[in-house]
């Protein structure tokens, strides 16, 4: 008898020996290619690797373009042009919260949005089987459509960061909008000062 064949009820019955799991990857590479950039990640694109962190484009890519569009041309009208009569300090201010919004848009938009590896049998808390990715993943991770990978702590898909929004960007996230929120609330302050003095 050979050690790998499973006998079933039957002595003289043998079943084939069963085939371990092989970890099934959603890249398009051969094995030789995996740590070749730029690469895909379902439908985002892989830009750069190291340390173990990957920065990555979001399908909708373009209006994350428009995203950057839009707040610098804001900003340059705002504190360059409506407000050049102001105090330089006031404009400083505005231009250095631009900056940090366009950092956290930034790291929003090259982050990872927390995707999951795939496995193809279930590992430690992974519980729940994606037919998409033709993998198991972890509680609270969700398949998106628009990304076409699993995301941790999946809160919803951004087309304007170009991806989705998930565990590992979260924070960014939230302090983009929180950033951008402050810069708008400052420009309308400074405008309405501006017309106040006439």
């Amino acid at each position: 008898m050979e050690e790998d064949a499973l006998l079933t009820g039957d002595p003289g019955e043998r079943r084939a020996p069963r085939a371990s799991p092989k970890r099934v990857d959603v890249t398009t590479e051969e094995d030789g290619d995996r740590h070749r950039c730029p690469r895909r990640r379902g439908a985002m694109l892989v830009l750069w690797r190291c340390c173990g962190q990957e920065l990555m484009l979001g399908p909708q890519w373009h209006l994350l373009l428009i995203t950057y569009a839009v707040v610098l041309t804001v900003s340059i009208c705002v504190d360059g042009w409506v407000l050049s009569s102001r105090h330089t300090t006031e404009r400083v201010v505005g231009w250095i919260l631009t900056g940090f919004v366009l950092a956290c848009l930034t790291a929003l938009g090259l982050g990872d949005p927390g995707v999951v590896h795939t496995h193809a049998a279930p590992v430690g808390d992974f519980s729940s089987y994606c037919d998409t990715c033709r993998s198991f993943r972890p509680i609270g991770a969700i398949h998106c459509n628009d990304c076409q990978v699993c995301v941790a702590g999946y809160d919803h898909h951004c087309p304007w960061s170009s991806k989705c929004i998930g565990a590992k960007n979260m924070v960014f996230f939230n302090l983009f909008l929180g950033l951008l929120f402050i810069l708008m609330v400052y420009d309308g302050i400074e405008i309405a000062l501006l017309l106040a003095k006439g």
